[in-house]
Parts: C-alpha cells; structure tokens; sequence
C-alpha cells in the first residue's frame, strides 16, 4: 500500500510542476486569474440567482435545481477539507509559480472545480447540446487551480467526482422529490 501511495504522491507532484512550472507563460498568468473565477463563490453564486431571478418557468427550475446541487456540493468540500487538511501546494513545493495568492482553508478537494463541474453537469443534463464547451470550461477551472498553485491534481480530481455525482443524485433523485 506504501508503494501505492507513493507512486501516487509522485505522479500527483509529476502532473502538478507540468501544469504550474513548464506550462508557465505570460498569456496563460492571465489568463488563469479569470477562468478560476468561474468556480468562484462570486460567479456560481449570481449565476444561480440570476437565473432564479429572471428566468421564465424552465429556467427559474433549473436555477433552483443549479443552487440545491451547489450548496450541496460546497456543503460536501466543506466537510472533507476540515476531516482531510491537507495542506495548499504553495506552503509545501518549491520553486513554484504562486500567483500571491493566500488562502486560509485546505487544499483537499478543490471547491472551485466541484462547484463549476456541478453547475456544468446540471446545466449539460438540462441542455445536452450544451456539453462540450461546458464540460471544457469546468476543466479550465480545474486545470487553473492547479496553475496557480492552489491545488494539487489529485484535489481538482475528487473536486470534478464530487460535483458531478452531486449534480447527477441532485438532477436524478433530489429534485423529483422536491418538485
């Protein structure tokens, strides 16, 4: 199991310099501080609102069904992070690009993946025509949190798990019985 675990670490610190350090570029240092806002608490969260707010009947339902999947999503990173505290890359690696970013909770799992793969996966079994480029933007999100040195891969991997098999109880089980 030792074995296991470290060919693991290794393979999760392997794809973390690949995609932090030899990726590194002035477009993508820009790039990456917008495309992580889009897992942000800012963005899911007016997402969410606004289409509550200004949807007709079928999208004021899915705004609804979008915000159950979320809050149950962060509830579930929440909890994890306090049980699991693992620490960020950027308090542990060396010579890494860290972006000045400082945050004060954990790093296990990542909550701006699981709350953009839980609103992409709602929104892509709501409109399938939709999937790719929402499937392709949830990615991004994970892809920069690790960028940034905020995230190991193997956290933006449970993240995308956790909201997408959230989104997918919410859509399938959850929102039959509320609705």
């Amino acid at each position: 199991m030792r074995t296991l675990t470290r060919a693991f670490t290794l393979s999760d610190k392997k794809l973390f310099y690949l995609l932090n350090t030899n990726m590194k570029c002035k477009v993508l240092d820009k790039l990456m501080i917008y495309i992580t806002q889009l897992g942000g608490v800012i963005f899911t969260v007016s997402l969410c609102l606004a289409l509550i707010a200004f949807g007709k009947s079928h999208v004021r339902h899915l705004g609804f069904e979008v915000l159950t999947a979320l809050s149950a999503t962060t509830l579930l990173v929440h909890i994890i992070k306090k049980i699991v505290s693992r620490e960020r890359p950027y308090n542990i690696l060396e010579n890494i690009n860290t972006f000045n970013l400082e945050l004060k909770d954990y790093s296990f799992p990542s909550g701006h993946t699981a709350a953009s793969f839980s609103i992409a996966t709602i929104l892509c079994l709501n409109i399938p025509q939709l999937m790719i480029p929402l499937m392709l933007l949830a990615l991004l999100v994970g892809i920069s949190r690790i960028y940034l040195a905020v995230h190991y891969p193997s956290d933006v991997l449970v993240g995308v798990i956790i909201g997408s098999v959230t989104s997918i109880f919410t859509h399938s089980y959850l929102m039959n019985l509320i609705f």
